[in-house]
C-alpha cells in the first residue's frame, strides 16, 4: 500500500493534556519550497482548495492553506476551514469500538448477528449462514465477507435499496443493513481482506446498540471531547445544511451530473452535492474536520486508549496470510520498515481527497482538499512530494 499525504499554514493550540503549540512561521522556516510545489500539483489537477499540516514532537503544528473553499464567491481557504474527510472517519470509528472493548462492553470476537438481533435488525431474514461467522474484529480489519466495487457498494445505491423496500430515498444506515442481510456474502468471513465501507456502517450501529447513544454522540463524548476537539462534526449532504467554515465540494472538471438520491428531487446534481447520502455514511465516511483536529487525534491516541490497545489496533491480522510489513489493521493502514512503523488512512469521495499519516514517532501530517481528480492520481503526487520533502529536509 502506498502512503498518501498532506497540507499546511499557521500553528494553533489544541485542548488536551498534550497541546499543540501556537506558531505562525514554522511552516515557512522548515518547509521552504513545499508550498509552491503543492500549488503546482493542485493547479495541474484543477483542485480548488485545501489545507496541509504537520505536527512535530507532538506539540507544534504548522499549517498552510491553498486556494478557495468557495471558488464562485472567491472565499479563500483558511487553516481553520472544515472539509469532508471521507474514510478517515474509519479510524475514528475504530477508536470508538476499541474504547468499548477496553470498558468490557464489547469483545472483538462477538458475533455481529447476535448484536444486530439485539438491536432490532431483521436478522430472521438472513439467507447466508456465513453471516453467523462474522465478528467485530472482521469488521475492523475488512475481512467480513463482502467484496464491493464503486458500482455495487451498498452505501452508494440508495435508490436501489429504497425501491427494494418500497421506502423513500435515501434509506438510513440501518435500512442498508437490513438490505444486506438478505444478500449472500462473497467469501467466508476471516479468510481474506476486501475493503468494505459497509462493515464500518455496521460498527457504527454496534456502538449505538451497546451504548444507547447515537453514533455521533458517543464519538463526541468518548473520543473528541477528551481531546478538546470542537470543529469535528458529522457532515450533511445538502449544501443548505453546510457548517460554518465548511468548504464547498467540487467534482472533477467535465464530470457528469447524476440523479439526486432524494426521491422527491427529480433534478440532476453534481455528485458531491446530492449524488450520495452522507448522513448514512456516518461511521465509515461522514465526518467533517479541520487539519488541526485530525493531527490532534493521531498524535494523542494514548489519551483515549491504553498502550496495549493501541498496539493491538496497529498489529497485523493474525489469521490472514498477509504481508506482515504492509497491511490493514483495525482502522489503519500500516507499514513496517527497518523497525519504523508508519500508519495512515486516506479518504476519497467525489469532492474530497484527504490523508492522515503518522510518519514517524515525532512527525504526523494531514492533507484535506475539496475535490478529487478523474484518475485518482492527485493524492499520490501529493504523497510523493511530501514524503520526499520530509525525508530530505534538514
Amino acid at each position: 500500500m502506498k502512503l498518501l499525504y498532506c497540507t499546511m499554514l499557521l500553528l494553533i493550540s489544541c485542548g488536551s493534556d498534550k497541546k499543540h503549540t501556537q506558531s505562525y512561521n514554522g511552516f515557512k522556516e522548515k518547509n521552504e519550497g513545499l508550498g509552491e510545489r503543492i500549488v503546482q500539483i493542485m493547479q495541474k489537477n484543477e483542485i480548488p482548495g485545501g489545507v496541509i499540516g504537520f505536527s512535530e514532537n507532538e506539540n507544534t503544528v504548522s499549517l498552510k492553506s491553498f486556494g478557495f473553499i468557495d471558488k464562485e464567491n472567491e472565499i479563500s481557504t483558511q487553516n481553520t476551514s472544515r472539509f469532508r474527510i471521507a474514510s478517515i472517519s474509519k479510524p475514528i470509528t475504530a477508536i470508538g469500538i476499541l474504547k468499548l472493548v477496553e470498558q468490557g462492553k464489547l469483545k472483538l470476537g462477538d458475533n455481529i448477528v447476535e448484536l444486530l438481533r439485539h438491536g432490532g435488525f431483521a436478522t430472521e431474514n438472513i439467507i447466508d449462514s456465513n453471516w453467523e461467522k462474522i465478528t467485530v474484529e472482521n469488521l475492523l480489519n475488512h475481512t467480513g465477507g463482502w467484496v464491493h466495487s464503486d458500482y455495487n457498494d451498498p452505501m452508494f445505491i440508495s435508490k436501489q435499496i429504497s425501491k427494494e423496500f418500497k421506502i423513500p430515498s435515501p434509506p438510513s444506515s440501518s435500512a442498508v443493513i437490513n438490505y444486506m442481510l438478505i444478500q449472500s456474502l462473497d467469501y467466508e468471513p476471516g479468510t481474506r481482506y476486501s475493503y468494505s465501507n459497509f462493515g464500518y456502517n455496521v460498527l457504527g450501529r454496534i456502538i449505538e446498540i451497546k451504548t444507547g447513544l447515537t453514533y455521533g454522540e458517543y464519538i463526541q463524548e468518548e473520543v473528541l471531547t477528551p481531546l478538546g476537539i470542537s470543529n469535528t462534526v458529522l457532515g450533511k449532504t445538502k449544501l443548505s445544511k453546510k457548517f460554518k467554515r465548511e468548504s464547498q465540494y467540487y467534482d472533477f472538471p467535465g464530470a457528469s451530473k447524476v440523479s439526486s438520491v432524494y426521491s422527491d428531487e427529480n433534478n440532476k446534481v453534481p455528485r458531491p452535492q446530492g449524488g450520495f447520502y452522507l448522513e448514512a455514511m456516518d461511521s465509515h465516511g461522514g465526518w467533517i474536520s479541520t487539519a488541526e483536529d485530525l493531527l490532534q487525534i493521531i498524535d494523542n491516541l494514548e489519551t483515549i486508549l491504553k498502550k496495549e490497545t493501541i498496539d493491538m489496533m496497529l498489529s497485523a491480522p493474525k489469521h490472514l496470510e498477509t504481508n506482515r510489513n504492509n497491511y490493514y489493521s483495525m482502522g489503519w493502514n500500516v507499514s513496517v520498515n527497518n523497525g519504523r512503523t508508519v500508519y495512515w488512512h486516506t479518504g476519497s469521495l467525489p469532492g474530497t481527497s484527504a490523508t492522515l499519516v503518522k510518519f514517524n514517532a515525532d512527525t504526523s501530517f494531514v492533507a484535506l482538499f475539496n475535490s478529487r481528480d478523474r484518475n485518482f492520481t492527485f493524492l499520490n503526487e501529493i504523497n510523493d512530494v511530501i514524503v520526499n520533502h520530509l525525508e530530505n529536509r534538514k
